[in-house]
């Protein structure tokens, strides 16, 4: 699981360097099914060779783009499965034909240092890219790209180097894309460089890739000419939605709602919203060993919105999911797969097809004692209907902007659930008449413990007892407060003590009667850590069974500007701002920044401070805040990623990221003494059993751990909140040498902390009974106000008899 899911930080569609494969023999037309990048290497490789051996001067981007813009047209080539019609994702821009890439007129170039600036982790847009394609994965109404294309100055055409050269740009693309070049012609001289804004409009496509050309085609020159047609692959998600996947909710109610932010659809008069019911998991717990899976069929009907699995483990260090189907069950079809690092795996298909699927369930480390136990959840989600009670959701916007983020109200009623339960449902975006269909938001809900909860201090009673009742409203789960009401009516055959009635918050009422009111507003809850580490608890782990060694994995450290060898002090580098938010102390991120001085930061966009250097004890109001304290004293990065010197970045999958320190030596040191050190973190929290939300590790640590190096004689390990009113350390500005070795891993697990509110009082017991028992009721009604909340009741019930005796026997 781990070497397929662990990868460099970055990415972008279409922009495969292997794109053009073939066009060097008789390969026929088969090569598909038994090539993929050992076989592509060594053919583009040995063509490039070729290209810049007749130009030399060529970078290698600009040869790339020759042998991309000039392949020769793939013959009809399929899919694995042998039918289904390949794609550019398959066969690039065609078969590479180096000798039509040495005679291109027009290449494009683009520095390495490009790339980096690029990487979406590092807050870069890589379909900004100078590549020779079009690629775009999210495109909404519409999307643009600008490319510069450059008259070569050495052409190998008869007569000699061409002086100009005049091209029109035209497209061949599905009906409903709608592309255009700004300028759509141009003349342009030998070693001149030419600007094109591409833009492609999707309003009318349908939903998903729309693939096609961009065609450059030589209409005109002064001079001999050479290939007269040039192509960029065009790839292009259109898309009509930008939408939460899934909307999670916890909620310790039946009834309420929860506010989703920055949704991004096309534009919209009449959005019609529908909703499928919430359907409750199944839930079972299973015992899997290493190399015997569980599996499972479910069968899916028309009109299903989602089929859904997810696993937990109390026990299994690292497990696995998997969906096959439907009715074929290969698991190179696999619809989905979730075999991230960890036991925490989810798979929900949209709009499933028809028919029967396999879950499977994969131990794929193990525990020392197996078989493990692991919990899994399923469902399948029946159609969007309109007029759901038990799920249902508003724009708060109308109309709806166009690439504009808006913000859409998700209500659920759904009466009964049990705390540690969770529902499935989905919520339908289209327009009014059902002629487009914006997208489907995955609706995920875990129901908690109830938040308010009424006891006595015992269950039965004789007439004269004074019974103790209490009332307690757990902390906020929500991100918002809110406002509780409660109301307390004593039944006949209690009746309230007077002044007995006491509540720790809020504002208490007594009306005659004795009837028991209460209003308060519990602000949402703070967030800490609970800190262990690997000597003391076996599932304390990186989730890949110790220190991640990314240079294993072939992911160099990024290169950070500086020049090669060159130490890097007092920087902060901001990376993983794409994608999910990074949760650090209940609060999300985007991006995170780490420092040369061996700490992270989750508000990089603010001063770290007069003096970041310096070690702090944990909390410290003085800035920096907001810290993940791998190693804090006073250090620097050596800049030398051909070494595997530096800073290094990965994902795994997308809730999992990595940040490896290598060689990171003293301020003004000369590298002879050096630390290796990183910090995993998951970006969504997770209250799984063993599911840690950073992870700090440790290697090839040949400097001293004592603090002599540090500027305080201490050095920090833990984790600060931005308030600095709450922290965690295991090591707080002191010698670090007895805590920290080259195999110790640091885990901590996010915990919401908060008060919770207690309502006090006692009632005598004024019931007179015979010899049989009568039960009294003690509800005690309460909602908030929250919308779309109903009120609940939280009840106790008293077995009241005049035959009770002290030892409790009738």
């Amino acid at each position: 699981a781990i070497p397929c899911n662990i990868k460099p930080n970055v990415s972008a569609p279409g922009t495969n360097i292997f794109a053009a494969l073939g066009d060097m023999g008789s390969l026929g037309d088969t090569w598909g099914f038994l090539s993929g990048t050992s076989m592509a290497s060594p053919h583009v490789a040995g063509s490039a060779a070729l290209v810049r051996q007749l130009h030399p001067g060529w970078t290698a981007a600009e040869v790339h783009s020759a042998l991309v813009m000039t392949a020769a047209a793939a013959a009809t080539i399929v899919k694995e499965n042998g039918t289904t019609a390949s794609d550019p994702f398959d066969r690039g821009a065609g078969r590479v034909a180096p000798h039509r890439a040495v005679q291109a007129l027009l290449v494009m170039d683009q520095p390495s240092r490009a790339f980096r600036a690029a990487n979406p982790a590092l807050g870069g847009d890589p379909t900004q890219l100078n590549l020779p394609q079009l690629g775009h994965d999210k495109c909404i109404q519409s999307c643009s790209w600008t490319r510069t294309f450059t008259m070569v100055s050495d052409g190998l055409v008869a007569g000699g180097a061409p002086t100009d050269s005049s091209w029109t740009i035209s497209f061949d693309v599905p009906a409903g894309v709608a592309m255009t070049a700004t300028p759509s012609n141009f003349t342009i001289n030998a070693g001149a460089s030419q600007e094109v804004t591409f833009r492609a409009n999707v309003v009318d496509a349908e939903e998903g890739w729309q693939f096609g050309e961009a065609v450059l085609t030589l209409d005109g020159a002064s001079g001999p000419t050479s290939i007269d047609r040039q192509v960029l692959p065009v790839a292009i998600q259109a898309s009509f939605a930008n939408l939460p996947d899934p909307a999670r909710i916890e909620t310790p109610r039946d009834t309420g709602s929860r506010v989703f932010s920055g949704l991004e659809t096309i534009a919209s008069s009449d959005l019609a919203i529908t909703s499928s019911p919430l359907v409750k998991a199944n839930q079972e717990i299973v015992e899997v060993s290493v190399g015997a899976p569980f599996t499972k069929m479910v069968t899916v009907p028309a009109g299903a919105t989602r089929l859904v699995a997810e696993i937990a483990s109390d026990e299994s260090p690292d497990s696995d999911l998997m969906i096959l189907g439907p009715d074929v069950f290969d698991g190179s079809l696999a619809p989905c797969v979730s075999a991230f690092a960890g036991s925490n795996e989810r798979c929900s298909i949209n709009n499933p097809a028809p028919g029967d699927y396999r879950i499977e369930v994969d131990n794929f480390t193990g525990s020392m004692d197996q078989p493990d136990a692991i919990t899994l959840y399923d469902a399948v989600v029946g159609p969007a209907v309109s007029g759901t009670t038990s799920l249902s959701a508003t724009a708060l916007v109308n109309p709806i902007p166009q690439a504009q983020p808006w913000d859409l109200r998700v209500f659920f009623n759904q009466p009964g659930m049990q705390a540690g339960e969770r529902w499935y449902g989905a919520v339908a975006l289209g327009n009014s008449s059902g002629a487009q269909a914006l997208g489907l938001i995955p609706v995920d809900l875990h129901r908690t413990a109830d938040d308010v909860i009424k006891t006595a201090d015992r269950d039965f009673v004789t007439t004269g007892d004074i019974v103790n009742f209490q009332i307690t409203v757990a902390p906020n789960l929500t991100e918002t407060p809110l406002q509780y009401t409660i109301s307390d009516d004593l039944p006949d055959g209690l009746q309230l003590v007077p002044g007995s009635a006491t509540a720790s918050a809020g504002n208490l009422t007594v009306a005659p009667g004795g009837i028991i009111g209460w209003t308060g507003t519990m602000n949402p809850l703070d967030f800490d850590y609970n800190m262990t580490t690997n000597a003391t608890n076996q599932a304390c782990d990186t989730g890949f069974v110790g220190y991640v060694n990314l240079e294993g994995f072939g992911i160099a450290p990024t290169d950070l500007g500086a020049p090669p060898d060159a130490p890097i002090d007092t920087a902060t580098f901001t990376a993983f701002a794409t994608g999910l938010p990074i949760d650090f102390f209940g609060q999300p991120h985007t991006g995170f920044g780490f420092t040369d001085d061996g700490f992270a930061i989750g508000n990089p966009d603010v001063n770290n401070g007069p003096a970041p250097w310096v070690t702090q004890s944990l909390p410290d109001p003085t800035a920096p805040n907001n810290v993940a304290a791998m190693l804090w004293q006073d250090m620097e990065i050596v800049n030398d990623p051909d070494n595997f010197k530096g800073l290094s970045l990965a994902t795994a999958g997308p809730d999992l990221i990595i940040a490896e320190f290598d060689d990171i030596q003293p301020f003004a040191g000369d590298g002879s003494q050096t630390w290796d050190f990183e910090i995993v973190m998951l970006r969504t929290p997770s209250d799984a059993a063993g599911a840690f939300e950073i992870v700090f590790a440790y290697n090839n640590l040949n400097g001293p751990l004592d603090g002599s190096l540090s500027l305080t004689g201490g050095i920090t390990v833990g984790v600060e909140n931005a308030a600095a009113d709450r922290s965690t350390a295991l090591v707080n500005n002191a010698d670090a040498s007895g805590a920290i070795t080259n195999s110790t891993i640091v885990c901590f697990d996010l915990q919401r902390v908060g008060d919770a509110v207690t309502i006090s009082y006692q009632a005598e017991v004024t019931q007179a009974t015979g010899a049989e028992p009568v039960l009294l009721s003690n509800d005690a009604i309460h909602i908030t106000d929250n919308p779309g909340d109903k009120a609940a009741v939280a009840s106790v019930t008293l077995s009241v008899s005049d035959a009770v005796f002290s030892d409790g026997f009738e």
